[in-house]
C-alpha cells in the first residue's frame, strides 16, 4: 500500500485482559484495555514530523488483538551495520541531528518514545533521512500497563528504566482501579538520550555493542553500573564487551564522537546530556 510513495506497515499486539470479576469503584466492569489503547491512539494521529513515521489508523481484532497501521520503510540503521558500510562523520552527524530533533518534538508534545533502537530508526530510499518508528507504543498502552510485555529494547534501555518497570507496574497493579483515572507518565525524557548514546556508539564501532549476547547481559551491565555508582557507563560497557582495546576505537570518527557518547551514557540522569545541548 502506498501513500505519497510511502509504504504502510502493520504492527500487531495483544492487549492484556482484565479478570472476569474485576470491577471499578463504581461497581461496573473495567474498560477493556484494547479500548483504552484505541482511545489513547487518537492523539498519536495528530503527531507529524519529518523524522517520525506517521500513525495512520488502529483496528481491533478478536481476543483483544490490535492492528496499528503506520508509515513504514523497509531499511533501518541495523541494515547499515549488517552491510558493513563505512560511515563518515558528516553522515552520522546528519542522522543524529534528525533523531534528536524528532525526540525534541515528541517531548514538546509530552511524549516519550521509550522504544529507540537501531531497528526502530528507519531509512528513506535515499538513506539521507531517518524516521523513528513505534515511538507511540509507550503512550498508547498507558505506559505499558495495558499489555503484558515490556516496552523497549533491553539492549538500548537506560538503567533507570529497568528499576522503573518493576516499581511502576507494581504500583499500578496495587491500585484498585488503575484505568479509571489518568496515570502520569513515569518516563524520563533523558532515558532516550541513553538509547541515543548506545546507537551512536554502535554506528561508530560498526557493529552491535552486545553482539548476539542474551538479554540478561545488558540488564546485568545496567545493574552493575548502578551498584558501582560510576559517572559514565561507557568504559564499563566497552570493557565488559571486550571492546576497550578494539581497533574501531582508534578511528577518527569514533574519537570525534566519544566525548558526546560518554555524556549520553551518564548513569545519573541529572548529569546526562539533554537533547537541546546535543543539537548545538
Amino acid at each position: 500500500m502506498l501513500v505519497n510513495n510511502d509504504h504502510l506497515g502493520v504492527n500487531t499486539f495483544v492487549a492484556s485482559s482484565h479478570g472476569n470479576d474485576q470491577c471499578g469503584t463504581n461497581g461496573l466492569p473495567l474498560t477493556p484495555n484494547s479500548i483504552v489503547i484505541i482511545g489513547r491512539f487518537q492523539y498519536l494521529k495528530t503527531i507529524e514530523h519529518p523524522n517520525l513515521c506517521r500513525y495512520i489508523d488502529i483496528r481491533k481484532g478478536t481476543h483483544e488483538r490490535l492492528l496499528v497501521v503506520s508509515e513504514y520503510y523497509e531499511r533501518n540503521l541495523e541494515c547499515i551495520l549488517n552491510e558493513k558500510q563505512l560511515l563518515s562523520i558528516e553522515q552520522i552527524q546528519r542522522w543524529s541531528h534528525q533523531i534528536l530533533y524528532a525526540l525534541i518534538y515528541l517531548q514538546e508534545k509530552q511524549l516519550y518514545a521509550r522504544n529507540i533502537s537501531l531497528k526502530n530508526i528507519r531509512l528513506t530510499q535515499s538513506d539521507q533521512i531517518v524516521k523513528i518508528q513505534n515511538y507511540g507504543l509507550w503512550h498508547m498502552t498507558q505506559y505499558g500497563t495495558c499489555v503484558s510485555f515490556p516496552i523497549g529494547d533491553p539492549y538500548y534501555l537506560a538503567p533507570e528504566c529497568f528499576a522503573l518497570d518493576l516499581t511502576f507496574k507494581a504500583f499500578v497493579k496495587a491500585s484498585s482501579s488503575p484505568h479509571e483515572a489518568e496515570i502520569d507518565d513515569p518516563a524520563n525524557a533523558k532515558s532516550c538520550i541513553w538509547s541515543f548514546g548506545i546507537i551512536l556508539l554502535e554506528l561508530c564501532l560498526g557493529h552491535r555493542l552486545y553482539g548476539k549476547q542474551p538479554v540478561s547481559v545488558p540488564v546485568s551491565a545496567s545493574v552493575r553500573c548502578l551498584k558501582l555508582n560510576v559517572r559514565s557507563a561507557l568504559d564499563i560497557l566497552l570493557r565488559q564487551n571486550a571492546l576497550d582495546q578494539h581497533e574501531s576505537l582508534k578511528r577518527n570518527i569514533t574519537q570525534f564522537f566519544l566525548p558526546i557518547i560518554r555524556k549520553c551514557l551518564n548513569v545519573h540522569v541529572q548529569d546526562r546530556f539533554g537533547k537541546f545541548v546535543l543539537t548545538r
